[in-house]
């Protein structure tokens, strides 16, 4: 939108916008100065919310939804229905009431009065909500709304906030009554603590109740996987599998690396063995001779305890130092008792170097078989160990899938404790909302503001009437001023003819009322110009829609081509509205209209033509008339020589004007143009550029340089230069 065209808008409108201005402000003034004065108490109320907040540890989120909370159970119906009770209650029993009791008495009787108290009573008491399920509920609403307690009133003059950071929330009320505004905040905080306490045990119970049950079954559950795992330790004797398996490990490998020493010796002692034969061989002795299976008693005893001996040292880990001295004491009489023995039954007869090597092959041997021993037992007590390894191993696991039941189950039972704790913490708790501030009647009532809201009513009418003014102006496609209408069809234009304001009349009138408009006239003046120089004399008005004003820009212009001392014909020759024809027919004789009549001779024009021809009261123009028909130019004018008539208008006139039909509803304009030397469009600023006159655009695009322009007509004076 155009600026400079919203501001001529504006100032063009300036008085009606500082009217409406000036209204609103006086209405407004007058409203507020006769509105009823309002008092104003306010209540406050603690919840404890934050100071709870310490030791719960909870967020600024968790305690701005207990308190949004809170603020939605004091404006809900239940609550409200309490204070309304109380409210109706005082009412119906004091003897200075605050609202219409008046009207109440005479409504009701005096029983149907006592019955709606006891519905009121009842109701208060179990905290419930009238619903109107009989006649006596129905009743009681009726009271309600009569002394104006009913919910959504209630709900209209309360108002519940929250102090900001603070533990308080403000209750106020507003009313025409400071007594009551009083009154009423004071039975809200009263209402708000006892219907929250209320509910808040009904969770509490509840919850309790619910997590009190669940903590009986958890208790009974982690005793039975308690006594499970106590049963298995029992049961197989279990004191720590973790210090007797990592003991049993120990023992194993002591007696791997024993079974190691023990495998060495044995092959030590065998090879030991091959070579002392070969001696006693060498020396003549035979060595089968020469055994460690002596008849001797003694030795065979030695050997005996020395064996069973060796296999206790080794079932006990080989440390015991007491069984190992044992075994070297041993050890040494087996050797003494060997070496008496070999005297005894060799008798002499074989040196000593050779009874020392008998003896030395009888301890090999002896030696060599206790190893062997040895190593067996090893072996025994390795198996032995590994097979109770594995058993650990078994019940190891049994016992950790017991104590992981005893644990998970010991959480549970935690968990469930803590909650039921917290729900026993809060029933403790519950109801101690309670009221810090007393409502107390205002002294004054609040303060009007009617300056302020004048002056607020005035600047928002002004912005109104701006916003409604741009709106109009931007909603309005219609072309207005020259430079749209350029912008928008690319048309060459004649000129811009302001806009006549007639308030009755016809054609004639508003060319009257044209001549004495100067601005208009100069504005005639240059389309004149334009038609003097194009050196043509048969110009053709047209326009794309109806209503456009050609009739009416055609007149204007042959008045002023006559001030110039020209002689103008006018053809009215607009054969669907013959408008011209109807403003100058009270100076036409019938038989001067052109018409198809047969009983009419004017079918000439060549010959008959002249006779035609009308003064009218312009100086200098005549006119022919016509009369409506259906017919098309080309249908009217066959066969009439009117191509011949124009040529002998032409040397008699200086200019011959012919007006035609809309061209987006009829062809006339497309048979009238070959006759004429100039077409001229006429088009209204008041009109919209649809995509029917794109259609007839290419039309008069399509006569190149016959086509003179356009005239915008209708234009405010205010957009001539726009």
């Amino acid at each position: 939108m155009d600026f400079k065209l919203f501001l001529k808008v504006l100032l063009k409108r300036k008085w009606l916008i500082l009217g409406i201005t000036i209204l609103s402000s006086m209405a407004t003034f007058l409203l507020v100065s006769r509105a009823p004065k309002i008092y104003v108490s306010s209540a406050q109320l603690a919840t404890g919310f934050t100071e709870r907040n310490d030791e719960k540890n909870e967020n600024a989120i968790t305690i701005a939804n207990k308190f949004n909370n809170l603020t939605e159970i004091i404006n809900s119906p239940h609550c409200m229905s309490l204070v309304s009770y109380r409210l109706v209650l005082n009412d119906l029993r004091s003897d200075q009431p605050f609202g219409k009791v008046y009207k109440v008495k005479d409504e009701f009787t005096s029983e149907e009065l006592t019955d709606i108290v006891k519905v009121y009573k009842g109701k208060y008491d179990s905290l419930d909500i009238i619903y109107g399920n009989d006649d006596r509920e129905l009743n009681a609403i009726q009271v309600l709304k009569t002394l104006g307690y009913e919910y959504q009133t209630l709900m209209d003059n309360f108002t519940v906030t929250r102090v900001p950071n603070s533990d308080f929330i403000e209750v106020k009320f507003s009313s025409t009554n400071p007594k009551l505004s009083a009154y009423a905040v004071n039975v809200l905080c009263d209402e708000v603590s006892r219907y929250y306490g209320f509910i808040k045990n009904q969770k509490s119970e509840s919850s309790l109740n619910y997590y009190s049950k669940i903590l009986v079954e958890k208790k009974a559950e982690l005793d039975s996987k308690i006594d499970s795992l106590n049963k298995f330790k029992e049961m197989h004797a279990v004191t720590n599998y973790g210090l007797e398996t990592q003991s049993k490990l120990d023992q194993v490998a002591r007696l791997e690396l024993s079974k190691d020493e023990e495998y060495k010796k044995i092959q030590a002692l065998k090879r030991a063995l091959t070579l002392i034969k070969k001696e006693l061989n060498k020396g003549g002795i035979d060595d089968s001779e020469v055994s460690s299976g002596s008849s001797n008693s003694k030795i065979y005893d030695l050997k005996g305890k020395i064996s069973d001996l060796n296999n206790r040292y080794v079932v006990s880990g080989q440390t015991n130092k007491v069984l190992r001295d044992s075994l070297n004491y041993l050890r040494n009489q087996l050797e003494n008792q060997i070496s008496r023995s070999l005297n005894e039954n060799t008798g002499g007869s074989i040196s000593n170097a050779g009874i020392d090597l008998m003896e030395k092959k009888i301890n090999t041997e002896i030696e060599l078989e206790i190893a062997t021993e040895n190593l067996s037992s090893i072996e025994s007590s390795i198996i032995s160990l590994r097979g109770n390894l594995s058993n650990f191993a078994t019940k190891e696991t049994a016992i950790s899938r017991l104590e992981l039941a005893v644990s998970v189950a010991k959480e549970e039972y935690l968990r469930i404790l803590d909650k039921f704790n917290a729900a026993k913490n809060t029933s403790s708790n519950a109801g101690n909302i309670r009221q810090s501030e007393l409502g107390l009647p205002a002294n004054a009532p609040q303060p009007t503001n009617k300056s302020l809201l004048t002056i607020l009513a005035g600047v928002i009418s002004f912005t109104f009437c701006i916003v409604f003014v741009f709106v109009l102006e931007y909603l309005d496609v219609s072309v207005k001023t020259p430079s749209n209408f350029v912008n928008l069809t690319n048309f060459f234009l004649l000129g811009s003819l302001q806009k006549i304001n007639t308030k009755k009349g016809n054609l004639l009138t508003a060319i009257d009322a044209s001549n004495s408009n100067i601005g208009f006239r100069n504005q005639l003046r240059k389309v004149r110009f334009q038609m003097e120089q194009s050196k043509a004399k048969v110009f053709l008005f047209v326009s794309t829609q109806k209503g456009q004003g050609k009739s009416f820009t055609l007149l204007a212009l042959a008045n002023t081509l006559s001030l110039n001392n020209k002689k103008i014909l006018i053809i009215d020759s607009n054969l669907k509205g013959n408008n011209i024809t109807k403003a100058l027919s009270t100076k036409i004789n019938i038989e001067q209209y052109l018409n198809l009549d047969d009983t009419n001779s004017n079918k000439d024009l060549a010959k008959c033509g002249f006779n035609l021809i009308t003064k009218t009261d312009i100086n200098g123009v005549d006119l022919i008339a016509s009369k409506n028909t259906l017919s098309s130019p080309s249908e009217f004018f066959g066969g009439r020589n009117f191509a011949e008539f124009l040529n002998m208008a032409k040397e008699k006139y200086d200019f011959v004007l012919l007006e035609a039909s809309d061209l987006n509803e009829y062809s006339d304009a497309y048979e009238f143009a070959i006759y004429t030397d100039k077409v001229i469009g006429v088009i209204s600023a008041d009109s919209e550029i649809k995509n029917v006159d794109r259609r007839s655009f290419e039309f008069l695009s399509g006569l190149n340089e016959k086509f003179a322009g356009f005239v915008l007509n209708r234009v405010e004076s205010d957009h001539i230069i726009l």
